[in-house]
């Protein structure tokens, strides 16, 4: 009887352990991730941040439209180019994605 309280205690142990570990390893990357983010975050847009913009009304349906439109129209054109890979877009350093103004809502 002994033996398996003491064997119960070192399971519940090493799954409290593993649990600390694992809550570590979740706050670990979310704090990366929001540094990379962070990072990349020089002004362009991603077709997905635009969704979320017009979704929140900081942008119009038009607003959208214009800034999707040019974003679909420089992959186009960097597709067209033959610029596909990573490696072509860091070689080329015309390969950045447009930089959209926001329009300011306080005009």
């Amino acid at each position: 009887m002994a033996n398996l309280s003491k064997l119960l205690f070192q399971i519940i142990y090493l799954g409290v352990i593993l649990a600390l570990l694992i809550v570590v390893g979740y706050v670990v990357v979310r704090f990366v991730r929001g540094r990379m983010r962070k990072e990349t975050a020089d002004g362009t847009f991603t077709l997905q941040d635009l969704r979320t913009m017009r979704d929140r009304g900081e942008l119009s349906e038009a607003e959208f439209a214009r800034m999707r439109d040019a974003l679909v129209a420089h992959f186009r054109r960097q597709a067209s180019d033959g610029k596909h890979g990573v490696a072509d877009v860091e070689s080329d350093g015309d390969a950045d994605p447009p930089t959209l103004d926001a329009p300011d809502r306080n005009e």
